[in-house]
């Protein structure tokens, strides 16, 4: 599953966490896991989401919040 994540997330589009599990046929925890394994090894890195800044562009995001739940997190590829 790790290879067809990585060949999903090459086209450069951002996909949500259930969307991507939605493709690869598999529940949102483990491809957190495989997210996770791909952050670990240096595949993928984790960027940052909402700051200070934060507009509330998502109505999961509560810019009155300052806890990390409900802020969206984003990872890139690592080129190599």
């Amino acid at each position: 599953m790790i290879h067809d994540l990585l060949e999903l997330l090459q086209n450069g589009r951002a996909w949500t966490v259930e969307e991507l599990a939605v493709a690869l046929n598999t529940y949102p925890d483990d491809l957190l896991r495989c997210v996770e394994e791909l952050e670990r090894t240096g595949h993928l890195r984790r960027i940052a989401g909402c700051d200070q800044s934060c507009l509330a562009c998502s109505s999961v995001c509560d810019a009155s919040d300052d806890s990390v739940t409900g802020k969206p997190v984003f990872w890139e590829l690592v080129s190599g």
